[in-house]
């Protein structure tokens, strides 16, 4: 979905009348609240559809560069998974290991400065953003989640542009239910449910 149509599903949520632009004050507003409920969307879960394996962009003696992820999970030397230190260590002598030094660098250790980018693969979660400018961006999550994007949205704008504590609550609520539905279908094992590992209950 576009980012102005679900900018103007908020502001119908709250009360607002639809805006035929993002760039005006009110528009400007739900932008902003369908932004920063992007950002809790994906720290409240490392969500599936965001596990990605990326190649480094690049690599100079120590330093690989990436695109940026929210999180590095796994960092591999061909089919070696390397060990995660701190900085310190890997100046220390480690062997087969690296540090996160950035958003989009990290450093391995020294017995790796001489291989290639090409040898190097890293598993983490990919980091999404909207580009306010653009309002017809579509946004960067399936439409399964956008009843969670939806609720934050409408808890932002309580927040930052009505002040109302009461909707607010009943959007926190609602969200955090939403989230605990979302991350029991995500695993496949919930109460009531059936799976290979588990039985009817």
């Amino acid at each position: 979905m576009e980012l102005i149509r679900f900018a103007n599903d908020v502001l119908l949520a709250v009360g607002e009348r639809p805006q035929v632009t993002l760039s005006n004050a009110v528009g400007r507003k739900a932008a902003l609240a369908v932004r920063d409920a992007l950002e809790d969307f994906q720290l409240v879960n490392n969500w599936s559809f965001l596990k990605a394996r990326i190649l480094p962009l690049s690599k100079v003696g120590m330093v690989l560069t990436i695109s940026p992820l929210r999180q590095i999970q796994s960092v591999f030397y061909k089919d070696k998974a390397l060990l995660p230190v701190n900085i310190e260590e890997l100046y220390s002598g480690a062997l087969y290991s690296f540090a996160v030094t950035g958003n989009t660098t990290l450093e391995v250790s020294e017995d790796l400065a001489g291989e290639t980018a090409a040898d190097f693969s890293i598993i983490g979660y990919s980091l999404l953003t909207i580009n306010l400018f653009n309002e017809n961006a579509l946004l960067p999550i399936p439409d399964q989640y956008l009843p969670i994007l939806r609720t934050q949205s409408v808890y932002r704008m309580a927040i930052d542009h009505l002040g109302d504590a009461t909707l607010a609550q009943v959007k926190s609520q609602e969200f955090t239910r939403l989230v605990q539905s979302y991350q029991v279908r995500e695993t496949g094992v919930g109460r009531r449910k059936q799976n290979l590992y588990r039985k009817r209950t």
